[in-house]
């Protein structure tokens, strides 16, 4: 049976529960109706309330730089520096700070300068992930999978290398990993052992352009009883993508106003849910909180944004949501919190 895609298991999901909560839900978007992509997902009905839900699965959900363009992000972080800098000295009068060649040259260098050597392109997890798929294809190779040896990669920066670099990597890891195998690691590796048995071999990469850092890798090596087969595991993080949060959430408000018109209901309550596969991880959800704030001044018609993530319940994964409630809303009436009523939905007030 053919798997479905992410964004098609979270439509069903969402519209599972919904009915599993005595609301009545309707299909907008069906194959019938005319300029299908501008509708958003579904109508709810039940309660003594009607309301539209569009549901989006963010795919690229991870990124170097969460918003704005790659200068703009370099220029906010060294305002951020400097400011940070400003008030540990106002904060410890008696103390002298001290600061890297590189610091302050990142405070206080020439603006072309310092583009120069500290601007990184902005990168994105569907990016990383056509260089991981390439990683991967490589290690697959039949004479390469009858290495005994677990390769794990992780990525913090999701920097995708150009074809040469990428080329040129796979050659140096390769080649790597066959001398360790062989009892012959190269002296720029770690090694640390566990019990006596275990030898783990660590080691990172540089993706350089000139002489700048563009990108980096953390690698680790294990060998492998003589039996196994090669592993290789890739792990990616980032920080979260807010620019394609803004993106989804700006085509789910396109879709839900097309629907509204549709259905002659100007003010009816709508939303969007999003997904974001890769989790959130405990620092992102200021910055999500914060970001849903901006969203709704730009967006002053949607009632709430909800965020899905997954949880264990009775032994199975179930959808768990925190709703952002606007409450300065321009025209559309207010999401009813009944939408969203069992135990685990977190409800917030955003002014």
């Amino acid at each position: 049976m053919e798997e479905l895609p992410l964004s098609k298991v979270v439509e069903n999901t969402i519209q599972e529960y919904f009915e599993g909560h005595s609301w009545t839900v309707q299909k907008l978007d069906n194959p019938s109706r005319k300029e299908k992509e501008k509708a958003s997902d579904y109508l709810l009905t039940g309660k003594g309330h009607k309301v539209l839900v569009e549901v989006k699965t963010i795919q690229s959900d991870r990124a170097n730089i969460p918003w704005g363009s790659p200068r703009e992000h370099l220029e906010h972080r060294r305002q951020q520096f400097r400011e940070e800098i400003e008030a540990f000295v106002n904060d410890n009068p008696e103390e002298r700070v001290k600061v890297t060649a590189d610091e302050w040259e990142f405070m206080h260098g020439e603006d072309a300068e310092v583009r120069k050597k500290f601007l990184k392109r902005r990168s994105t997890l569907s990016g990383f992930n056509r260089f991981k798929k390439t990683i991967e294809d490589h290690f697959s190779q039949p004479e390469l999978r009858k290495y005994p040896v677990r390769i794990r990669l992780d990525s913090d920066d999701l920097y995708q290398p150009c074809p040469q670099q990428a080329e040129e990597f796979l050659k140096w890891l390769t080649k790597e990993t066959i001398d360790i195998i062989n009892g012959k690691p190269g002296n720029t590796w770690t090694t640390q052992s566990i019990a006596d048995e275990i030898t783990y071999y660590s080691n990172s990469y540089e993706f350089r352009e000139k002489t700048h850092r563009r990108g980096r890798l953390q690698i680790s090596v294990e060998k492998l009883p003589s039996n196994c087969e090669l592993e290789i595991n890739i792990h990616s993080y980032g920080t979260i993508n807010l620019d394609a949060i803004t993106r989804n959430i700006q085509k789910g408000v396109a879709q839900l106003q097309s629907s509204a018109e549709f259905i002659g209901d100007l003010e009816i309550p709508r939303t969007v849910i999003i997904h974001l596969p890769s989790g959130i991880y405990f620092e992102s959800w200021q910055q999500l909180h914060e970001h849903i704030s901006w969203l709704f001044e730009q967006f002053p018609n949607v009632s709430a944004i909800v965020v899905m993530e997954w949880k264990m319940e009775n032994d199975q994964m179930a959808p768990d949501f925190v709703v952002y409630h606007n409450e300065n809303l321009k025209s559309a009436k207010p999401l009813p919190k009944e939408i969203f009523d069992h135990n685990h939905s977190t409800h917030i007030e955003v002014q």
